[in-house]
């Protein structure tokens, strides 16, 4: 099971990794396109998604700026997920007899009881990643404008 779990986290780390990947290639393609903006590239992916939104905001940009809009907006949570998944360490459990992933976040040793630990039920793990497969297949298919 733990072998499972581990593998889980994995191909959730490496999808965002691709999002991440797509952010990078559209903000170097986008920037020219938007009026005036020089931004550098940001380093932290949450920054990179921001830039994403602010350049869908001005409707210059992107053939569909509201879809880009609305998927930033469904994968925020994912994203959350993505950095608490890279910085937690996984742990063996299971409640009432059904398997889960629990995770504890390094804070857990310092903050109240329960702080800085989550789970995800085995079976929920296939879900998030194919949301997040959607995501990211949507993303990609997001034209600029020329």
């Amino acid at each position: 099971m733990i072998h499972d779990a581990h593998a889980s986290r994995g191909e959730f780390i490496d999808l965002c990794a691709q999002i991440e990947c797509w952010a990078v290639a559209t903000i170097n393609r986008a920037l020219p396109l938007a009026s005036g903006r020089a931004d550098k590239m940001p380093h932290l992916l949450g920054q990179k998604l921001k830039l994403i939104g602010d350049l869908a905001a001005d409707d210059a940009v992107f053939a569909k700026p509201a879809r880009i809009r609305e998927l930033l907006g469904e994968i925020a949570p994912l994203m959350k997920m993505r950095s608490d998944l890279a910085h937690a360490r996984l742990l063996h459990a299971s409640e009432g007899g059904e398997e889960i992933y629990a995770f504890e976040l390094p804070a857990a040793a310092i903050g109240p009881v329960g702080a800085g630990r989550f789970w995800l039920k085995r079976e929920e793990t296939p879900a998030l990643i194919c949301a997040l497969k959607q995501a990211r297949k949507e993303l990609a298919d997001q034209k600029l404008k020329s």
